[in-house]
């Protein structure tokens, strides 16, 4: 996975106006380390990526391919709902793909 989403994430976090990351990790009920390690651009499950675009109203595209701008994802709301209906096995399917992409 491109490490750069991780900055893209730092700036996504600052512009909607979480000034700790550990304000973002209480949001996704996440502990704040697991937050840190997602802004230097390490894994992070489709479930997370999903909760965290939600939470910081960006699109996937823009967070981990740099395509559009981060303020997208309202046009991606009811497909982003349809992905959490994913079974676990069309959800690893779909992670195994997004990190091809990266």
């Amino acid at each position: 996975m491109d490490k750069a989403w991780g900055s893209r994430l730092k700036e996504a976090i600052s512009s909607k106006g979480f000034n700790k990351l550990s304000a973002v990790a209480a949001e996704l009920d996440v502990n704040e380390s697991t937050v840190s390690q997602w802004s230097a651009g390490n894994k992070i499950s489709i479930t997370h990526a999903i909760l965290l675009c939600d939470t910081l109203d960006i699109s996937m595209d823009w967070l981990f391919r740099n395509v559009n701008d981060v303020s997208a994802h309202q046009d991606n709301l009811e497909d982003i709902a349809e992905i959490a209906k994913l079974s676990p096995h069309a959800r690893r399917a779909l992670t195994n793909f997004l990190n091809s992409l990266t």
